[in-house]
């Protein structure tokens, strides 16, 4: 009797520690979704060294250039490819999300996760 009893409160304790790690684990995840914020940018699409990049400005003050980075999430999307080989040098807006702790590690520069082509498109004339 006196095992049985050891055996259940060894089986309850291990459940109990699996349920707060999971606990502890879906805690972090909901941490990290506060490093992100969701980006909308206006500009000319440019290739920039290996990266497609959006190249715009503050609408008040034309100078300096900020480059938006379209970091592509999945490096053998051909489809992505090719949609953005035909929008380059053309006025784009790109949308997604923006890791804010990378923030001011370069100058001038930010970086949106891309992740498909309808995260792009070409801007409207107005």
């Amino acid at each position: 009797m006196l095992s049985k009893l050891k055996v259940l409160l060894m089986i309850s304790s291990l459940l109990l520690s699996g349920f707060l790690l999971l606990a502890h684990s879906k805690a972090d995840a909901t941490s990290n979704d506060v490093n992100y914020v969701k980006l909308e940018a206006k500009g000319k699409l440019i290739m920039e060294g290996v990266f497609y990049a959006v190249q715009t400005s503050d609408g008040i003050f034309p100078n300096p250039k900020l480059l938006v980075i379209l970091e592509r999430v999945e490096d053998k999307n051909r489809q992505l490819d090719r949609y953005l080989e035909g929008l380059e040098g053309k006025t784009v807006i790109a949308h997604g999300l923006l890791d804010i702790r990378r923030v001011g590690l370069d100058k001038g520069t930010l970086y949106l996760d891309l992740r498909n082509e309808e995260q792009i498109s070409i801007a409207e004339n107005k």
